[in-house]
């Protein structure tokens, strides 16, 4: 474009500082964030190697899957330079007042507030059975018996009931379920949110690099004043200084943790949310143990279709942190942090698996010969089933792991 307006308009521009791309640039991060909807449908999150990875389903056409790290972020930074940072929030801002909408419509629907109702009622009344019941224990022994086995943990068998209740208002044409479908709204909020967070690390990891120069900040130095004075620099001298140190200023904070963009998001919609026209949200919470049953059981089969081939392979991955970083993300909007964890789901999933455990374990070991007097058919169901318990555990272990992770960036 430079030698266009030289050759055509005579027009002398300035030189242009931006480097080009690099060979191992990656896509643009510029266009990504424009078409910010489609990339978060079309990506899964990884929350500990900090990466976005291509699902097969977008890719039908090529033998490969496109990945999104920090190094590509950085890339496009230095091509396009940090200004593209704010641009990201205000995309993001855009997307997720879209996304709330949607999530606002889901929960005042009546079939669906209806049922929430009834696991509130039904929350209210175990608990002050339980509060009751520890006060009275807590009377007769003087105060000094433990409550911590009185805890009210919510029934993995009412998570079940609700996800069943919600499957059967319909399904669309794909045979995705409404609770289906809001899990992936959850899971693309919290991609929009790893996008955001990972374009913030790239420009960190841009400053970085572009500060290994540059004199140490804890060097006492003069002040910009007392050191033009005392060196006698003409007027051009001191502007190009002046400019200088306000570039390495500019690197110092970028490099630095800078502006909390997690809580920007958090506090621009807690307040509207939580007023007196979204009564229905204050029971968000309670459905989060269907939809974490129903994520779990969605990765499972996700992952117990990487070795396939064909259409079925098309839904197949390994990683989808996204539905926890948006579970994070609701919940510190909502102000629903503390509901959510007096649940005790996590724990209660815990009990829920070992007890079915023993129980499989149970039946494999019934009769005079065990698991030799069955037939092989039986023998593979019994250890199938076995296998099955054994992953669903070991998936909600990383959910609540990823959990807990997620909400130290969304500061709760």
């Amino acid at each position: 474009m430079r030698n266009l307006a030289i050759e055509k308009y005579s027009l002398q521009l300035s030189e242009i500082e931006l480097p080009s791309q690099t060979l191992e640039q990656g896509l643009d991060v510029l266009e990504l964030m424009r078409n910010i909807h489609v990339f978060v449908s079309r990506y899964t999150y990884n929350l500990n190697t900090q990466c976005f990875v291509e699902k097969p389903s977008a890719a039908l056409d090529r033998k490969h899957l496109n990945t999104i790290s920090i190094r590509h972020v950085a890339n496009s930074i230095r091509t396009h330079g940090t200004g593209i940072t704010h641009t990201t929030i205000n995309f993001a801002y855009q997307y997720l007042a879209q996304r709330f909408q949607i999530f606002n419509q889901f929960l005042f629907d009546d079939h669906i507030r209806s049922q929430l109702m009834k696991e509130a009622r039904m929350v209210h009344a175990e608990t002050k059975e339980k509060s009751d019941a520890i006060k009275l224990n807590s009377k007769r022994a003087g105060y000094l018996s433990s409550t911590i086995d009185d805890k009210f943990e919510y029934p993995v068998d009412r998570a079940l009931r609700l996800m069943r209740d919600i499957r059967k208002l319909g399904v669309t044409e794909d045979g995705a379920s409404f609770i289906d479908q809001f899990r992936a709204l959850v899971t693309e909020m919290g991609n929009a949110l790893g996008f955001v967070r990972m374009v913030r690390l790239g420009t960190m990891h841009y400053t970085t690099n572009a500060a290994k120069f540059v004199p140490s900040a804890h060097v006492k130095t003069p002040t910009q004043s007392q050191s033009f004075e005392a060196d006698g620099l003409s007027d051009v001298t001191k502007r190009a200084l002046k400019n200088l140190e306000i570039e390495l200023e500019a690197l110092s904070t970028n490099g630095a943790e800078g502006t909390d963009y997690f809580q920007v998001l958090v506090s621009v919609f807690s307040a509207e949310l939580k007023g007196e026209g979204n009564a229905h949200l204050k029971d968000f919470y309670l459905i989060l143990p269907a939809l974490t049953m129903s994520a779990a059981e969605n990765m499972l089969a996700a992952k117990e279709k990487l070795n396939r081939r064909g259409k079925e392979s098309q839904t197949a991955t390994f990683t989808d942190d996204g539905f926890s970083l948006g579970i994070a993300y609701l919940l510190s909007v909502l102000g629903q942090h503390d509901a959510f964890d007096a649940l005790q789901w996590f724990a209660s999933t815990k009990q829920y698996f070992d007890d079915e455990e023993k129980r499989a374990e149970g039946e494999a070991n019934a009769g005079s010969y065990g698991i030799l007097g069955r037939s092989s058919e039986e023998t593979l169901k019994l250890k199938a089933k076995l296998a099955r318990i054994a992953a669903l555990r070991e998936e909600f272990v990383h959910l609540k792991h990823s959990l807990i992770g997620s909400k130290t960036f969304v500061h709760f």
